[in-house]
């Protein structure tokens, strides 16, 4: 089983081509890092960032994609759904409720994770939707058919979380990035608990990571990992631990998955991350199918 990814974050596009060996260990057997953010792929250098991108594909015989995206904005959503939803009657009620959120719900796509059910009796579901722009993906997907397919498209976001969920134990995700800030809680493979916060200034991350670590007892003993931009050689984590006499440890797929070369991500990029954790969570989404 083998999964290639395409992470584009908002200063660079990262391809990784993740397997899954025969000792029940990952290997990552492709790498390539282009200057190619977000904003490259819709304004003036789109046809060069593309042309770069396809060439690549086409010179290691990529002939199949998982896109990962970082978009300028992302509309999270906590909704309930009748819990036997599935299939087109469920795409229907999220088509509708971006109706209700967009002026043209129609230039929108969207993730969802399910939250935990407290008894498989329950008749309704609680979902998380994390809305954004189609405009990438559909750029990507007109231009790179003739060399590539586009497996799945998702916003980064949900492969951070369902990947540290898939590991099946307690956990607490912090992800502070310059624009947003937010803080997922799960347990036995699910989420139990996500909050986003719109970020001023910089200085609101700290005071939404107090706050999301100190007022849900409940969570007091999940293990807390941190990730994001504002993190990288950041002493957030310090003082966060300090004030709450927590430990924090940064969100790392090398150990939350065995990979088997994984000494050369030992001090991986937010990219690097975001591309393994959707390349994890794909392939294990697909050995539970």
């Amino acid at each position: 089983m083998d999964c290639h990814v395409c992470m584009i974050d908002t200063d660079s596009t990262v391809i990784t081509g993740v397997s899954f060996a025969d000792r029940n260990d990952y290997v990552v057997r492709e790498y390539k890092k282009m200057q190619a953010g977000i904003n490259m792929y819709r304004g003036p250098g789109k046809e060069r960032a593309i042309k770069r991108l396809a060439s690549f594909l086409t010179k290691k015989k990529i002939r199949s994609l998982v896109l990962a995206i970082h978009p300028d904005t992302f509309y999270p959503l906590d909704t309930y759904f009748p819990a036997d939803l599935s299939g087109k009657d469920f795409d229907s009620h999220c088509r509708t409720e971006a109706t209700f959120l967009f002026h043209k719900p129609e230039n929108y796509c969207y993730d969802h994770i399910p939250y935990t059910r407290q008894t498989t009796e329950d008749a309704i579901q609680k979902h998380l939707l994390f809305y954004y722009s189609m405009e990438i993906p559909e750029t990507l997907q007109e231009n790179l058919h003739s060399c590539c397919a586009l497996k799945s498209t998702a916003l980064y976001l949900t492969h951070l979380i369902r990947s540290i969920a898939a590991a099946s134990n307690p956990f607490v995700l912090l992800e502070i990035d310059n624009r947003h800030a937010t803080c997922s809680a799960g347990n036995n493979g699910a989420l139990e608990y996500f909050s986003y916060w719109q970020m001023n200034h910089h200085s609101d991350a700290e005071y939404f990571a107090l706050r999301e670590l100190l007022q849900n007892p409940k969570y007091r003993s999940y293990p807390v990992y941190m990730t994001g931009s504002l993190t990288m050689k950041s002493p957030l984590a310090t003082r966060l631990s300090e004030e709450t006499n927590r430990t924090i440890q940064p969100l790392d797929p090398v150990s939350l998955f065995k990979l088997e070369n994984g000494s050369r991500f030992s001090s991986a990029s937010q990219t690097e991350i975001k591309a393994l954790c959707t390349a994890f969570t794909f392939m294990h989404r697909d050995a539970e199918l």
